[in-house]
């Protein structure tokens, strides 16, 4: 496996990175060395906890002499003086158990074969459970799809495993139990019973800290304890399984490279996933009450963008601040954008029937820009309903938002605009809307007559008796343009 994917994979696992990684560099296999000629090619040398400083840089010259590919330590200590090898620092804060079987199963993962398929492989893990445990199984990821079920036709079935199946997704009455099973430990197993459904047993799948999925068996009755235990070796041959497949574009190409686009979008260098040049960049807001499900519908919508955002040359995409955003690098063919988008909010509603708005950002070669461009254009959409709104098209609307906050926030309205709606609001009438019109049209009373459907003088006649109530100077250029701004700007109710 290529060190760097091996890297952006391990995530929050890995602190930071001492020394450079090479672009062809690949991770072999894991060792855990105890001397020095246990170290060959290409190997991830992770050392055990407690290493004094001066034999951690006794560790790399010996992992450079020996071409392994990094040292990866979880120490307290200063970092090594020479680094002939990588050297990735681990989270002080990891267990180093987990850390092991973490990094373990995504070099093997990565080591997979092109020809083997994982998917083929959970298929065979769901009917060897439905066996052991006795009831029809489902093998669910973590982005709550269904990528493996058990098809004996003697296990009883509901309405929930067969909508299931057929959409390939959890059904949307079952994503909060679903999201629950994300909270439990390693080797749990535990029942799980909704009203009108068949009980089911459930276990995570875990590596460490992270939750690739979970196992579910439709059974009508508990299981005994042979039963139970069966189901948590289950998980444990699944999570090497859900690995692999994580690692197939379809299966989540997007957590290889997002370590790289989150850097771009936050202003640092360019990776693999995007070279130096213009980008477009697109942003993904929910919309509505996601009821404590924000985790799993984002992760639901970073999958569905992934997969469109797959065919697009050097594409990735990253979560940042809890927002799923696409990096997308301007193509010599001017790649349709909002097309993408489009299909991003269409496949989501009919995927995990959740709206969505997508804000799509100027091409630019300032990537922090181009996400803040996106994001204030998905969260103007949202606000109206779902569908793309494109930064370039509602930049004016933008600007005329973010100036009526400012003004609200500096209490600079004029108090007479809250006076008149509140007239507005006790009489029945439409001085707003009068005014409204006479500011808009340049104070050309022909042209504001004709769009409220008055007689210019009828017109001339109301203005002036507004002014005379309220003491408004409409002559004044200078007071007309802060009364429309107050007016136009300011809160409506």
């Amino acid at each position: 496996m290529l060190l760097r994917e091996l890297t952006a994979r391990l995530g929050d696992l890995v602190g930071c990175v001492i020394g450079e990684i090479a672009e062809d560099a690949q991770a072999l296999r894991v060792t855990v060395p105890e001397r020095a000629d246990d170290l060959t090619a290409g190997d991830l040398v992770l050392l055990p906890p407690g290493v004094a400083p001066d034999a951690l840089e006794g560790w790399v010259v010996a992992a450079g002499e020996r071409r392994a590919a990094a040292v990866a330590v979880k120490t307290d200590g200063p970092a090594p003086a020479v680094s002939p090898v990588p050297v990735l620092l681990l989270d002080p804060a990891a267990g180093w158990h987990a850390a092991l079987q973490r990094i373990t199963l995504s070099v093997e993962a990565g080591a997979a074969s092109a020809d083997e398929d994982p998917v083929a492989d959970l298929f065979e893990l769901a009917e060897a459970t439905a066996r052991a445990v006795g009831g029809a199984t489902a093998i669910m990821d973590d982005y709550a799809r269904i990528v493996a079920y058990s098809s004996r036709p003697e296990d009883p079935i509901d309405d929930i495993r067969r909508d299931g199946i057929l959409g390939r997704r959890v059904p949307s009455r079952m994503i909060a139990p679903h999201s629950e099973v994300r909270t439990w430990p390693a080797g749990a197993v535990r029942r799980v019973e909704s009203p009108g459904t068949i009980a089911r047993l459930v276990t995570p799948v875990r590596v460490g800290d992270k939750f690739l999925g979970s196992i579910w068996v439709v059974r009508e009755d508990d299981a005994d304890h042979e039963r139970r235990a069966a189901l948590v070796a289950a998980g444990r041959i699944a999570a090497l399984h859900l690995m692999r497949a994580s690692a197939t574009r379809a299966g989540g190409a997007w957590r290889v490279n997002q370590s790289f686009v989150q850097a771009r979008l936050l202003g640092g260098d360019a990776g693999p996933s995007g070279a130096d040049g213009e980008v477009v960049v697109l942003a993904a807001v929910p919309r509505g009450d996601l009821a404590g499900e924000e985790e799993i519908v984002r992760e639901q919508v970073a999958s569905v963008m992934s997969l469109l955002v797959g065919a697009w040359p050097g594409g990735g995409c990253a979560v940042v601040d809890g927002v799923v955003h696409a990096l997308l690098p301007v193509a010599a063919d001017g790649g349709d954008a909002a097309a993408l988008a489009r299909a991003v909010v269409s496949r989501v509603a009919d995927g995990i029937r959740q709206e969505v708005a997508v804000g799509i950002s100027d091409p630019t070669a300032d990537a922090p820009a181009a996400r803040a461009q996106s994001l204030a254009a998905a969260r103007w959409q949202a606000a109206r309903g779902r569908g793309v709104a494109a930064y370039a098209d509602v930049q004016t609307a933008l600007v005329l938002e973010r100036a009526g906050e400012a003004l609200v926030a500096a209490d600079a309205l004029l108090p007479v605009a809250a006076e008149l709606r509140r007239h507005d609001r006790e009489q029945g009438v439409e001085t707003v809307a009068t005014l409204l019109a006479y500011l808009e049209h340049g104070a050309n009373v022909a042209a504001a007559a004709a769009a409220l459907r008055l007689h210019g003088n009828t017109l001339r006649y109301r203005l002036r008796r507004i002014a005379d109530r309220f003491g408004i100077d409409i002559d004044d250029a200078d007071t007309r343009l802060a009364l429309w701004m107050s007016l136009r700007l300011g809160p409506r109710d």
